[in-house]
């Protein structure tokens, strides 16, 4: 039962509007962890257990580890179903071959500085993301 409170009532309040503007400092991301390190010791018994074995025990993910996955899902998205014409310039695979999977994705340089919203902005994020993971998972695409 506390499963399904907790993720109908509080965790849609915490991952509200992420694929648009995910948490950019790591200070903002502990923030936002601690509401589920705090959520999870309310339930009897798992007061006294360390934060991933209560995860474990309720069989929750991490919010980070969520926030990844809906970045994946959102690359698949756009390169899978629907919005394959419509990608901004900075959004598109190499020309060049690369060492690691044919599935590279070109990353422009940043124009608003160094700390500049682009930084975070979901098609600047998400290139690490899909560069860095190996060609099985991406064969999805």
């Amino acid at each position: 039962m506390f499963r399904s409170l907790y993720t109908a009532f509080v965790r849609s309040h915490l991952e509200y509007a992420q694929a648009a503007l995910s948490p950019s400092s790591k200070n903002l991301v502990n923030q936002i962890e601690q509401v589920q390190m705090r959520v999870t010791k309310v339930v009897d018994g798992l007061a006294d257990l360390d934060y991933p074995e209560r995860l474990r025990f309720l069989k929750l993910p991490t919010l980070i580890y969520r926030r990844h996955r809906g970045d994946m899902l959102g690359i698949w998205k756009h390169f899978g179903i629907y919005e394959r014409d419509i990608l901004p310039i900075s959004f598109r695979p190499l020309d060049r071959p690369s060492r690691q999977h044919n599935r590279q994705l070109f990353r422009h340089r940043l124009v608003d500085g160094v700390y500049g919203l682009q930084r975070n902005s979901f098609y600047y994020r998400t290139v690490n993301i899909c560069n860095g993971h190996p060609a099985e998972s991406l064969n999805v695409f």
